[in-house]
Parts: structure tokens; sequence; C-alpha cells
């Protein structure tokens, strides 16, 4: 016989490698999963990107708050960003302390993002949304009663072409009485402030209009496009120089023309002029009082004809909104003769504004950056926050602005990324 073959002892090491490649895992997934880079985050259905992903969003900018700028130089330095309490977020970067005897520094920048644009619906995706059977050419077999056959107490959702609409004062078809408000008299909205007693009314006197239009079968006239986004990853790289100041103001350059050209590249697959059809391709509003609606008749009639209608209806004049990004570099001299450096990314978006119901997305998502700095040296800095004593060092390398230093990356390759 032969003796069988050792096994190692697993030791506490051992155990804690294994646990810790699990924990690894679990947290790439989560990030994966918030962060929208899974194969569920790639194409939104009924949900906006922002409601779905949460991870590296840059929001469109707000109006400036009302801060008066320092008149002369302080001793603190300049530091570029938001205050914490201004919101939306719409920038995050990264601000350390570098050394240099050269005149220029050379930043090697590559900035990460991905963008969710709204698509048209196929067909498919629209029938499903308007509540239509998966085959467009049902036949009376699909049907649970015989419309031939049925008698009219016993049909339900049907309606005979002789069947006059329901009078003003009757409930509409699929409506109870309870269903549909009664106004409100000033007695029942004596005890709310004026807005919210308007708003009231307003509600009410929409509530029966929209019951009435389901009278008259208005209410299944047309539907609203489902919304769908699509993501665009993108990868941006480009080169900043940057001088060196020789007083204590702040010095900012930044980059906006080569995200606009890697935005523009990308958005250009998407068009309907690059698929071959509308339907699924990027989204172009329909001409008239409504962007987004399309009649339900067009859906049942077919894939075709709802193509047809989106190439038709389509607006000619319509570019297609994309956000604006920027990458910024803001230098100053410290009061000891160092250099502050802060790099930003940054969504210089405006708020989005409303297009007879179809509203752009500004927003940017999954955003980061790795910066690699040429011809100086970066140094650590002082964290106040932490207490100096025998337990601690509070020296950083980089002060994060809405996103943290990557260390294990600054590590290995000397980059400034965020985390």
């Amino acid at each position: 016989m032969t003796a069988p073959a050792e096994t190692r002892a697993i030791t506490r090491h051992d155990q804690n490698n294994d646990q810790a490649l699990v924990a690894h895992q679990l947290i790439a997934a989560a990030r994966d999963r918030l962060a929208g880079r899974d194969p569920s985050g790639q194409e939104l259905v009924d949900v906006r990107p922002r409601e779905r992903v949460v991870l590296g969003v840059l929001l469109p900018q707000l109006p400036p708050p009302n801060a008066q700028p320092a008149s002369s130089a302080s001793a603190v330095p300049h530091e570029p960003g938001v205050p914490i309490d201004q919101l939306p977020v719409s920038e995050m970067g990264l601000s350390v302390l570098i050394s240099t005897d050269s005149t220029e520094v050379t930043l090697r920048v590559q900035s990460c993002i991905a963008l969710y644009l709204q698509h048209a619906p196929t067909h498919a995706q629209q029938a499903a949304h308007s509540g239509l059977p998966e085959d467009d050419d049902a036949t009376d077999d699909d049907l649970d009663v015989d419309p031939d056959s049925a008698s009219p107490e016993n049909r339900e959702g049907t309606e005979s072409e002789d069947e006059p609409f329901p009078d003003e004062g009757e409930a509409p078809h699929g409506w109870g009485r309870s269903d549909i408000p009664s106004p409100p008299s000033d007695d029942d909205l004596a005890g709310l402030p004026a807005d919210a007693a308007a708003a009231i009314r307003l509600a009410v006197q929409g509530a029966q209009v929209a019951g009435q239009a389901a009278a008259h079968g208005g209410a299944a006239s047309s539907d609203f496009l489902r919304p769908v986004y699509r993501r665009y990853d993108l990868t941006v790289t480009h080169d900043l120089a940057i001088q060196i100041p020789t007083d204590a103001r702040p010095h900012t350059v930044g980059e906006v023309v080569a995200y606009e050209c890697a935005i523009a590249d990308a958005v250009a697959l998407g068009r309907p002029e690059q698929t071959g059809q509308h339907a699924g391709a990027l989204l172009i509003p329909m001409r008239g009082p409504s962007a987004m609606r399309v009649p339900r008749s067009v859906v049942e009639a077919g894939a075709d004809a709802y193509e047809t209608h989106l190439r038709d209806n389509s607006r000619n004049d319509w570019a297609i909104p994309v956000p604006t990004l920027a990458f910024q570099a803001t230098t100053q001299c410290t009061p000891d003769g160092q250099m502050r450096l802060a790099v930003t990314l940054i969504n210089i978006s405006p708020q989005p504004q409303r297009d007879r119901g179809f509203l752009p997305e500004y927003a940017v998502y999954d955003a980061g950056f790795r910066v690699a700095v040429d011809g100086a040296a970066i140094n650590p800095s002082e964290y106040r926050l932490v207490e100096r004593d025998y337990r601690t060092q509070p020296l950083v390398y980089a002060h994060g602005r809405f996103c943290c230093l990557d260390e294990d990356a600054f590590a290995r390759t000397g980059e400034l990324g965020r985390v």
C-alpha cells in the first residue's frame, strides 16, 4: 500500500486570505452594480439613470453661490470646488502638494465616464408598455370569450360599434362613480392655504377631464414613449501643460475640446443614420404638441408602421443633447515654498429644460480619472483632522473632494486616481 499524500494544514493566514478574497469579490460585485457596470446597467428601461446608478455621478451645475472672491492673497491656499452643502455635486477632484525645479509641469490625464442617453423604444418594448399582446395578429382563439357569441352582459371590456358613448353624467367605462371626484366646496377648502386649495381644484379638474376622455377613448388614443436609456462608456486621454506660477494667485488651465470630441464620436454611433432605423436608436422627439407620445393605433399596426411613424414625424433640426465636461488644473504657491496642485473633473452642463415632455439627461455617471505628474514630485501633507500622537502619523498624499485617492494605484504607479 502506498502512503497517502500528506496534506498541508490550513493556517490562520490561509483562512484570512480566503476571507479577504471573498470580501473583495463581494465588494467588486456591489461596486459594479452601483456604478452600472453590470449587464443590467447597460440598458435601463422604465427607470431614470440617477435612480439606478449612484457611484461617480456628476450632476449638472446649479447657479453659482453668492460668494465674494478674496481681494488679496491669503495664507490659506485656494482650493477650487463647491461648498459641501452646495448641491448637486458637479465635480470631483484631488489636491496635492508638489515641488519642482522646472518652470513647467505636464499632466498626463486619463478620464473614464459613462453617459446614459435616451433611445427610442423598439416596437416590442413600446407594445409591452402600451399593454398590447406580443403577437400583433391576435385571433379570436386567443380571447377568453368568443366575441360573436358573447352576450352584452358577459362581454367584459368590449363595446358594440352601435353602442353610444356614455353621457356626460354617466361614469366612463372602467371608472366607478366613486372614482371620479366631485368638485370641492369652499367650506371643504376653508382651512387650507390659498395655493394648496388652488392645487386641489386643479387636480380634481384634471381627474374629471381624464375620466371624460376615457369615456370617449381619448386616454387610449396615444401612449408615452417608453423610457429607455443606454449606456455609453468613454475614455478620454489628453495632456495639460502647467506653467509654474511666480506669484501667490491661483492659476487655472483646463481642457474641454477633447471631451466634446470623444462624446460626439460615441454619440454618432447611436444615431438613426448609423443604425439604419429610428426604433432602438437615439431618441429624436416627435413634432407636434407632445414630443413623447405615439398613437396606439400605430403600435397596433406593427413594427413597420411604428418605424414609419418615428421616421416621418421626428424633428429634422434636432441635435442630440449631451453633457459638457471639462478637466481643470489649478496651481498656487504656498507660503512654505511648495506648490499646491488641484485637479478636477467637472460637469459644466446647465440644468436641463423640459421640451414638450422631453427632458435631456445631462448627468455623467461612473466618472473617474488618473493623472500622472511629469516634472514634479508629490509630497505628503498633514491631515489636520487627525491628532498627531504616538499612534498616528497624519500625513496624506492627497485631499479629495467628493472622492478619495486610490492609494493602491498611487503606491504602484505614482498616479493620482480617484476611488
